[in-house]
């Protein structure tokens, strides 16, 4: 059953069910048809059995016929089975032993298929007797085996004509799956907006094609997203690759000094340390949209700034800045890696494009007790750069050209966000300088 087609499958589960309905049906039919039979048969032997029985007690005591005139098919008997009166003349019609039980009540006899009987008390001339009917079963026989064949005959084609119906139905059933089947088929990898067609019925077939046309989008900016992704990691790593290989070919062709070949190694490193940089940026992202499953472990959000404070301490003394934590008291539950990666690149951030202190710390947000790791610095946002575009990937602002970065940093922090279910903001704020923040939910004491 499992190989054969669905609307096959229907069809055979369709035609098993009406066969047991119409075996039931026929079933109820025939035997409620030979129950009124037998009921009306024995309804007329008794009303002649009780007129038998009155005209023997009424006969006159010379009388030797004393079954009533146009009553056929009936015997006068004694308790022990003899014949007193039968017409037409036949031999007893019951045994001594049937005789005497009927003698004691109306009881029923059956010759087979053939006669049925009914025999009970009465009195003739002054002495006990046995009143005995009979009714011939042919007309009942003829009856019940017409309609067997009836049955034998209808059922058959009635499951063939349900066996048509039910496929047909199927097939219409089946008809929208089967044209959506047909439209996923010529959906092609470039064909962004397509969609297959959806049933006007609201049923489970129209919101099944509203599902595949809800997917269908979501790979359709899957696919965008990764052309884009490409293009632009593309783009970022041809700069510092032409720029690598000039240096090299410079140095080849005109290094005709030691401090001139330092140089260009110099240079040569320095494009060298901006694609691993670059390069580590793209694993992290690529990290952070894998799909597994989350770590969830309890993360202290005060060692973490701590760590993350002391390991950027050099970076912001070389630049005369200063970085500082302040204590929170907050755990939360996470990914302590991808956490402490997110928190990273929002200092970096703040360092590279910001000015004056930097400072990392959290809070409680008690709309959805969550909690919020946040970095400050003292400078302004860039008026090129929406916030809400701040970080999508690759994108930077008009005052970021000739700094370092690619501007995927806080493209991390977005996907790190959206994986712990928070979000990521980027904002000013009112008392003055900018705020990068990274909301975490399930904060604990």
């Amino acid at each position: 059953m499992t190989r054969l087609p669905i609307r096959l499958r229907l069809t055979v589960v369709f035609v098993a069910v009406m066969s047991v309905v119409l075996l039931i049906i026929g079933l109820f039919l025939f035997y409620r048809t030979r129950g009124s039979l037998d009921d009306a048969i024995n309804q007329a032997l008794r009303a002649r059995q009780g007129n038998l029985s009155a005209s023997a007690q009424a006969a006159p005591l010379g009388r030797r016929d004393a079954i009533p005139p146009g009553e056929n098919d009936a015997q006068l008997l004694t308790i022990d089975g003899k014949v007193l009166a039968s017409r037409p003349g036949r031999p007893a019609l019951l045994t001594p032993a049937e005789a005497r039980r009927a003698s004691h009540g109306p009881t029923f006899f059956e010759r087979g298929e053939r006669e049925r009987l009914i025999a009970g008390p009465t009195r003739l001339h002054g002495k006990q007797a046995v009143a005995l009917a009979s009714s011939s079963l042919a007309d009942r026989e003829r009856a019940l085996e017409g309609l067997g064949r009836a049955l034998l005959v209808g059922g058959p084609l009635a499951l063939l004509l349900a066996a048509g119906i039910g496929y047909a139905t199927a097939a219409a059933a089946l008809t929208p799956v089967e044209d959506m089947r047909r439209r996923a088929e010529g959906i092609s990898r470039a064909d962004v907006g397509a969609q297959v067609p959806v049933s006007a019925a609201n049923d489970e077939i129209r919101r099944l094609g509203l599902t595949l046309n809800r997917m269908l989008v979501r790979l359709g900016a899957s696919a965008a997203h990764e052309r884009s992704f490409v293009a632009n990691a593309s783009h970022e790593l041809r700069t510092p690759l032409a720029t690598l290989l000039a240096e090299l070919d410079l140095a080849l062709r005109h290094g005709s000094s030691a401090e001139e070949l330092r140089g260009s190694i110099r240079a040569a490193m320095a494009d060298g340390n901006r694609l691993s940089a670059l390069a580590d940026d793209l694993l992290d992202v690529a990290r952070a949209d894998d799909p597994t499953e989350l770590l969830r472990d309890e993360v202290d959000l005060d060692a973490l700034l701590a760590r993350v404070a002391e390991d950027l301490r050099h970076t912001s003394q070389a630049e005369g800045r200063t970085i500082a934590t302040e204590p929170s008291g907050l755990v939360v539950l996470g990914d302590e890696v991808a956490i402490e990666r997110a928190v990273r690149n929002m200092a970096d951030n703040a360092l590279v494009h910001g000015v004056g202190t930097v400072v990392l710390g959290a809070e409680l947000t008690p709309e959805d007790n969550g909690a919020r790791v946040w970095v400050r610095d003292e400078g302004t946002l860039d008026e090129t750069l929406v916030p809400s575009r701040a970080f999508e990937r690759f994108v930077r602002g008009r005052d970021a050209v000739g700094r370092p970065g690619a501007g995927l940093g806080l493209a991390l922090v977005q996907a790190v966000a959206e994986r712990h279910g928070g979000e990521a903001t980027l904002e000013p704020r009112a008392a003055g300088g900018v705020q990068a923040a990274l909301t975490l939910p399930g904060a604990l004491p």
